[in-house]
């Protein structure tokens, strides 16, 4: 026999199972589920999206699913709701560290409460209002965290979430900025972005992307 795989959005998925509810064919169509970021569920427009697929999967004879999700706080409570087992596990492959900004200071967590040793102050000049850090900010942010996190090292790999495309876009263009401007006005043994060796290493690196992917990303360009 041969099985179907989808691989789909939220809203992808909410389509096609609102087709096959209508075609009366959802439990002979789909017979395992898989949720990625279980949590998003609390989210605001695309919280409710998926909710309305569960809902409907759940009550779905023979369809079995699965969700998997590393941050949501109120687990027990969803799988009484969904009417599902439910399994935790604290294993880290790798040692977590949180912290907080708060203003333009960084503080350890520890248990959930913010110490009271401030670690680092970074430098936000963009900052007019604490509430509301702007994407030159964020992007100053990421930068000299890295630095703080690597001692004065070289930059380590860093990952930032953002909610949009386009958010991602302007806040990698700003964080190059940031690079070149830490650069140029640091005194440290890092790194300097404008070094000859490091840009030939990055131009190698997108022409490796490019031969992979078939053509080259005109933001990576940028």
């Amino acid at each position: 026999t041969t099985s179907t795989v989808y691989v789909a959005t939220y809203e992808k998925a909410a389509g096609l199972v609102d087709f096959l509810c209508e075609q009366r064919q959802l439990e002979e169509k789909i017979g395992f589920v898989v949720v990625d970021e279980l949590h998003m569920l609390g989210s605001g427009g695309r919280g409710a999206v998926l909710e309305a697929v569960l809902t409907k999967i759940a009550y779905a004879k023979g369809v079995a699913f699965m969700g998997i999700t590393a941050t949501i706080s109120n687990l027990q409570e969803v799988a009484a709701y969904l009417d599902a087992d439910w399994f935790s596990s604290k294993f880290r492959p790798v040692v977590v560290k949180e912290m907080v900004v708060v203003g333009r200071n960084l503080y350890a967590v520890d248990d959930g409460m913010i110490g009271d040793r401030v670690l680092q102050e970074f430098d936000l000049p963009a900052s007019k209002d604490v509430g509301r850090a702007s994407c030159s900010d964020t992007a100053a942010l990421v930068v000299q965290l890295n630095r703080y996190l690597s001692n004065g090292k070289e930059y380590q790999p860093c990952l930032v979430f953002c909610s949009t495309k386009k958010e991602c876009e302007n806040l990698a263009k700003q964080v190059v900025r940031a690079m070149t401007t830490y650069a140029a006005t640091s005194t440290s043994t890092g790194p300097d972005v404008k070094n000859v060796a490091l840009r030939d290493k990055r131009r190698k690196l997108l022409d490796r992307m490019a031969e992979e992917s078939g053509g080259q990303d005109p933001m990576l360009l940028e």
